[in-house]
């Protein structure tokens, strides 16, 4: 019911604002239709409003004049990237307003023969582009929930811009005792009696501004301007007291100032706003406070700096999982004094000095790549204010149409937030709050977001969440051009309760997915710890937004300066990009990958050593270009080694070339139920398989 009120509300106001004449011109029947079509209204509707509108004040060949203007406008919205209408929301009234004049200057030089009409209808133009403006914040108001309608200055002026205009078009009539008259008298009781009192003043300006210009009497903008003074001094003796501020300040008015307004005529227009009032229900007159916005750029992106927020934790979480794992050095570091006093007793003093200077060399190094990356660090810290400080495409358009379409959703949204991140992909925060009993969830506004910025969305954060009765905020990205489904499995060296290889399949914010294995030296739990280290502190400073290199950097400091080089874990990295195909793969003495395109298999190989191993770490990597249907296939070292044949490699790549399934985990299980048999279920050593297919979505 509300919607269908809404909606008819909106083709009235419509109706009313193509009426409006201003000096010899009708600037705002483009402006509203603008707005109207950026609130999501229908713009078959608004459009057959505004021409029934033009149509009772104008003649034919106005009519098609701003038909001409409207079609011509619509088919640019509708042939335009809809992102890119969020732009700027300058570059809408520029051409709104340029479209116009554009149209309307041949027109109007071939009807006059004066060149004074170049400059006529530019002066309309002009107009037009700042009611565009203006009118798009109006309807952003009317949106966006009474108590959030005045929130801020610029909805303000833009509603009260749409009242006025619409009371300009309404029918004057003769005498006081008009439709025009009754109207704005009624407003200024309403909007006094419900809102504060800078909102009655408002009124009353507005109201009798338009019926001195309406009426041509100046004196009905003092009359109006008392009466709403005098409506907000009584506002809180509830309805009788402001019927009784009215009435009894038109009579003083009447006596006092105008004899005029004691006429019949007068009376009887005084007495029907008083009896509307009166008649109105309680319900529609409920108080409501004004809840005022700070809408300075800080304010206006705070789901902004929400996002960022969740950034720097997530680095900070990468440096709390370092210091975890160099904590355990510190307690390997107190046997070291033992140590040496156990050599310098078996009087083995060269061992002894070896030994320190040894261990001074390799501090002094660690030293050395720690400073360096500490500088590559800056460079990442660097990067956080880019993200804080990341502006809306446009906040006004953007929150205009979300607010529409959410609305008839049953969800309200406080803030509305568009982006563009490095990669020039669109994300999207809302903060919302649901208006009824529905069940919405984040899904469900990531297909709505669709239709507004005309690409296809999806909810980052809380996808299967609802919408609850609370303020909540929810994340959206543009969706990724492929999707991964993986599959894993792993087995046990045979006799070890622990697997020594450890696995991770995460997605970066970025829209890249990371695929890792790694391979801790050795079998069971010391050899799980090892590689569980690795995988868990990669994972830590990737979602942090270190770059590839650098975490693999930092990674290998920690490990190095852990163990001082005693032990190692292998690392395999596969980096995809979701939206472009690209992928990494990356290896620290690590095991072939196999990529499986068409029945075709190719092998990425390595010849890098493991991770902690040398304190200035080197790696292999290579970079391939994968499509919908590619197969990849990652393994640790036992796999490979379990197999008997000489040529591992040909062997395991013609197993995969050979397998009848496109199923990432069917895959797996089919190649680890190949290792075993061919082990007779006796391990040599732990295997783990990843198998992750790459498909368009």
């Amino acid at each position: 019911m509300r919607y269908k009120i809404e909606y008819l509300g909106i083709h009235i106001l419509a109706f009313l604002v193509a009426r409006c004449c201003l000096f010899g011109m009708y600037p705002f029947v483009v402006p509203f239709f603008m707005a109207a079509y950026l609130q999501e209204q229908s713009s078959f509707g608004i459009f057959i409003a505004l021409m029934l509108g033009v149509a009772s004040y104008m003649d034919g060949a106005a009519m098609i004049r701003y038909g001409l203007v409207l079609v011509f406008l619509l088919g640019m919205l509708k042939s335009t990237d809809r992102s890119k209408i969020f732009a700027n929301n300058y570059q809408i009234a520029l051409a709104s307003g340029g479209v116009l004049w554009a149209v309307s200057m041949p027109y109007q030089y071939l009807i006059t023969g004066k060149e004074i009409s170049v400059i006529y209808t530019l002066l309309e133009g002009i107009l037009c582009g700042c009611s565009v403006l203006i009118f798009q914040q109006g309807m952003t108001a009317l949106r966006s929930g009474t108590g959030r309608m005045f929130a801020d200055n610029k909805r303000f002026v833009g509603i009260f811009a749409l009242l006025a205009t619409a009371l300009f078009g309404c029918p004057a009539g003769k005498g006081a005792f008009s439709v025009l008259f009754v109207i704005c008298g009624y407003l200024l009781l309403y909007n006094t009696y419900r809102f504060d009192g800078s909102i009655g003043i408002a009124t009353g300006s507005i109201t009798g501004l338009v019926l001195a210009f309406r009426m041509g009497d100046v004196s009905y903008l003092a009359v109006m301007i008392l009466l709403a003074s005098l409506a907000v001094i009584m506002k809180e003796l509830g309805k009788p007291g402001v019927l009784l501020s009215y009435f009894a300040g038109y009579l003083l008015l009447g006596v006092l100032y105008d004899r005029a307004l004691l006429e019949a005529a007068s009376l009887t227009g005084a007495v029907a706003v008083s009896a509307l009032f009166l008649l109105t229900p309680s319900v529609w007159l409920k108080r409501v406070p004004i809840r005022k916005e700070d809408v300075t750029a800080l304010s206006q992106d705070i789901l902004i700096q929400e996002a960022s927020r969740k950034r720097i934790e997530k680095f900070g979480q990468a440096f709390v999982a370092m210091e975890k794992i160099l904590s355990e050095q510190e307690e390997q570091a107190q046997d070291l004094p033992n140590g040496l006093s156990n050599m310098y007793l078996s009087g083995d003093g060269i061992s002894l000095l070896n030994a320190v200077e040894s261990q001074s060399n390799r501090l002094a190094e660690l030293r050395h790549n720690f400073i360096r990356q500490l500088g590559q660090i800056g460079e990442v810290i660097q990067t956080f204010p880019v993200t804080l400080s990341e502006r809306s495409l446009q906040i006004e358009v953007f929150e205009c149409r979300v607010t529409a379409r959410f609305s008839r959703m049953g969800v309200n949204v406080t803030k509305a937030v568009m982006v563009k991140d490095a990669e020039q992909r669109l994300k999207v925060y809302l903060s919302c709050y649901l208006d009824k009993e529905k069940v919405v969830t984040g899904k469900k506004m990531a297909q709505a977001l669709c239709g507004i910025v005309g690409k296809e969305m999806v909810c980052v954060e809380r996808a299967e969440d609802a919408v609850s009765r609370r303020e909540s905020r929810f994340a959206f990205t543009e969706q990724a051009e492929y999707m991964l489904t993986t599959g894993i499995v792993r087995c046990n060296r045979s006799g070890e309760a622990l697997c020594g290889d450890n696995f991770s399949v995460i997605r970066l914010e970025n829209g890249k997915a990371v695929l890792m294995i790694s391979d801790g030296m050795g079998s069971g739990e010391t050899a799980n710890t090892k590689s569980g280290q690795v995988v868990e502190l990669l994972e830590q400073l990737l979602s942090a937004g270190f770059g590839r290199g650098l975490a693999i950097e930092l990674l290998n400091s920690c490990i190095s300066f852990l163990d001082n080089g005693r032990t190692s874990s292998t690392l395999d990295l596969t980096v995809l990009d979701l939206y472009t195909g690209m992928t990494d793969f990356v290896k620290l003495g690590a095991s072939t990958t196999f990529i499986r395109r068409k029945g075709q298999v190719e092998c990425i190989r390595s010849t890098s050593l493991p991770v902690g191993v040398l304190e200035q770490v080197e790696f292999d990597t290579c970079e391939r270009k994968l499509y919908h249907g590619d197969i990849i296939v990652m393994v640790s070292d036992g796999v490979l080694d379990s197999i008997l044949f000489e040529n591992k490699e040909t062997y395991l790549a013609d197993l995969i070339a050979n397998a009848d399934t496109n199923n990432a985990q069917k895959m797996a299980d089919m190649i680890m139920q190949e290792i075993v048999s061919m082990q007779r279920g006796q391990m040599r050593d732990d295997s783990t398989i990843l198998v992750a297919g790459v498909w368009e979505r």
